[in-house]
């Protein structure tokens, strides 16, 4: 997929949520202490936009951390996870007019787009707002309670797909 300047900006943002919140326990990682850890690469590749980009990023980084086991001293275990911030992006077309998850038509014609960052705990991970038309505070508190809301229920969809495991 050719945008590279959203791929990169996309790809910041769910690494510093990551790394910020500190969803990955890194101590996890270590293999020696003061010698060997544990490195994990992660390639995204977008073969097509529809719009819900960042999200799917996202899901696909977050659901692979899930899935991805290491050599421990007692054989293959599980990336520490404390929580997992799932993105949820609202396309913005005026002040008073928002709404989630816009495809790429809507995109070309939204005034802005802001993603919010939250876990299924309810907590806010972070929020990112790429300019465009101002939002009052009333609106951007609205949209992260439905992204909350809206993160509890992908939570849940994640786990159980995920399996017992």
């Amino acid at each position: 997929y050719g945008d590279y300047a959203f791929h990169t900006e996309a790809i910041n943002q769910i690494r510093n949520v990551i790394h910020k919140t500190r969803a990955l326990d890194l101590e996890s990682l270590v293999i020696k202490i003061g010698e060997l850890i544990w490195c994990l690469k992660s390639e995204i590749v977008i073969l097509n936009n529809d719009g819900g980009l960042i999200e799917a990023m996202n899901l696909a980084l977050v659901t692979s951390l899930l899935s991805t086991k290491i050599q421990g001293p007692r054989g293959l275990r599980p990336l520490v996870l404390h929580h997992l911030p799932i993105a949820i992006t609202f396309g913005i077309f005026e002040p008073h007019l928002i709404f989630t998850d816009p495809n790429v038509i809507e995109a070309s014609v939204m005034k802005g787009s802001i993603t919010i960052f939250g876990n299924a705990l309810g907590e806010l991970c972070g929020i990112y707002k790429n300019g465009g038309i101002p939002l009052r505070q009333t609106s951007i508190n609205a949209v992260i309670e439905q992204a909350i809301e809206i993160v509890k229920i992908w939570h849940v969809e994640i786990m159980n797909q995920m399996g017992p495991n």
